[in-house]
């Protein structure tokens, strides 16, 4: 009982210091000015992450104790001549190292070398990934912009290995946790697997699982669990390692002097893209269907109907998680539009939540209009893109093709809430 009861407190801990500041706080705010999707459209755009990285090179020969002074140093070219140095270099095996001592004026600059380089690399490897959605005037100002990224990849990787040696090639935009931790970015790690933890495992994956109230959870469910659990743990622990070391060991029989500081971390491994892009739009069926309990002020605890014009993109093999996930009562099949119906659109499927009399059809009417007005927008600056022959011949054709399905799938909406607009007049 009290190691139960350890137990309790013990997660409740982990619960409380994974969630202590506001999630609002950690979600990204859609239309802005400077999201990538506005800022990397064009030249200017792409040019905006290169100046930054043309600014860190500026810093490396201006301002007192210039990082170049460091590369002196450690030659045969200078010696540090200050005399009221409290920390000048002494024990050059530790400070030779990114982490190995502060970046400092009265010292050395490794530190700066690691963390500026690498911001460089990013910098450049931005605007790359980014230029098969930008559009240009002319070759030569793509080809410009092209020369700058490998300009600025490749001065960052000269210095960095001739002062690190073994340094990690990356020439992608970062986006995952491994890629983080082998170049430093702690932080971007951390709020990655944060957000995994919190809204893939906590907020979906637990909520799709967990059982009726009363009914037991079955082996295999229970086994998934605390084996994703362990993985999560894993992945934790470098954060939090006394927390996750006590879970984790209450997960499992363990051995003597096993930790979770040996287990190793989970691998990379194939995953199903198709699969993953399909529950994409379960989240957002479900997440609609809270809006409007939401803006309709419905309790959650009342079941609701949901009627769908089925089409290729509505994800029948998920109904019983929408069903649970939304508190469902049945979904309709139907052929025909409801006006008396709170209606939503997941890429080119059509939803519709009955309301009786309670729908106000001013504020309906309101609502699907600032959409229409968004979605007509956001189809001109697709189809500005297509219609430039020199994206559409150079561009990938998985790019291209991405460009083409945004296409179809606004023009569905657009007609979709059209036809809305008509049934609620």
């Amino acid at each position: 009982m009290k190691r139960s009861i350890s137990y309790i407190a013990v997660a409740a801990t982990a619960a409380t210091l994974l969630s202590s500041c506001d999630k609002s706080w950690l979600d990204p705010k859609p239309l802005s000015f400077f999201a990538p999707e506005n800022t990397y459209v064009n030249s200017e755009g792409l040019e905006a992450a290169l100046v930054a990285a043309e600014r860190n090179m500026r810093h490396e020969y201006f301002g007192d104790g210039a990082p170049i002074l460091t590369e002196m140093f450690t030659s045969d070219i200078a010696v540090n001549g200050k005399t009221d140095a409290s920390s000048s270099m002494c024990d050059f095996i530790t400070q030779m190292t990114p982490t190995g001592l502060a970046a400092s004026v009265d010292s050395n600059q490794m530190s700066w070398y690691w963390s500026e380089g690498f911001k460089g690399i990013k910098y450049a490897n931005t605007a790359l990934d980014r230029r098969a959605n930008a559009t240009f005037e002319s070759e030569a100002e793509e080809n410009e912009v092209i020369g700058k990224c490998y300009f600025h990849r490749a001065y960052r990787y000269y210095k960095m290995i001739h002062q690190f040696g073994d340094v990690p090639w990356i020439d992608h935009e970062i986006q995952t946790p491994e890629d983080n931790f082998s170049s430093y970015r702690i932080s971007e790690a951390f709020m990655r697997i944060y957000k995994l933890f919190w809204d893939d495992f906590s907020g979906w994956y637990l909520e799709m699982v967990k059982p009726a109230y009363g009914s037991p959870a079955d082996r295999k469910t229970i086994d998934a669990t605390r084996h994703y659990f362990d993985m999560l743990m894993r992945l934790i622990h470098p954060f939090m390692p006394f927390v996750t070391e006590e879970i984790w060991q209450d997960l499992a029989p363990r051995a003597k002097g096993e930790s979770i500081m040996y287990a190793p971390a989970p691998a990379v491994e194939q995953w199903d893209e198709a699969l993953l892009a399909r529950f994409e739009l379960v989240k957002e069926a479900i997440t609609d269907i809270r809006n409007v309990r939401k803006q309709k002020n419905i309790a959650q605890k009342q079941p609701l109907t949901l009627k769908v014009i089925v089409d290729e993109n509505y994800p029948a093999a998920y109904a019983p998680v929408i069903v649970k996930m939304g508190n469902i009562s049945a979904i309709e099949t139907v052929t025909e539009k409801d006006p008396a119906a709170a209606a939503f659109i997941v890429k080119t499927t059509q939803y519709f939540v009955p309301l009786g009399d309670n729908i106000d059809r001013e504020a309906e009417t309101k609502r699907l209009t600032a959409d229409l007005e968004y979605l007509e927008g956001f189809l001109a600056s697709v189809m500005k893109k297509l219609s430039n022959e020199r994206f559409v011949n150079s561009a990938p054709e998985k790019v291209v093709a991405n460009e083409r399905a945004k296409k179809a799938d606004a023009e569905a909406k657009i007609a979709a809430i059209r036809e809305q607009l008509a049934a609620l007049k």
